[in-house]
């Protein structure tokens, strides 16, 4: 009988245990959208950009080319803030950048959402 009701109490504190709602606060320095860095590629993986400046207060981007390299079939890289991500994905292989492009980044808790335009000019 005492195995019985220990067996009881031990199965109700459990239920009772997995039944709180966890609560916890988010941590505003992780909770950004941001880029903080761009490079861009050619067909062959080499660097073709000479600088990326970026403007985060304008959710801007300007990325200057190596003089030669083609404006129209470049592949992005860029790092953005830890759990961020970005819309449309920036892994969608070569793209035309003759026009800027404009991304979605959010945040990991989807509580901040930046525009992103990417600018880039060929010298």
């Amino acid at each position: 009988m005492m195995k019985r009701i220990i067996y009881i109490a031990g199965i109700l504190m459990i239920s009772l245990c997995a039944c709180t709602e966890i609560e916890f606060d988010i941590n505003d320095e992780y909770e950004k959208a941001e880029i903080t860095g761009v490079e861009l590629y050619n067909r062959d993986m080499v660097r073709a950009d000479k600088t990326a400046e970026i403007f985060s207060g304008e959710g801007m981007i300007l990325v200057t080319l190596k003089p030669g390299k083609d404006i129209t079939d470049l592949k992005i890289a860029a790092t953005v803030s830890t759990g961020a991500t970005v819309n449309p994905s920036m892994s969608d292989g070569y793209q035309d950048f003759s026009s800027s492009k404009t991304f979605e980044v959010t945040s990991p808790n989807r509580t901040i959402t930046k525009s992103w335009t990417i600018t880039v000019v060929n010298p």
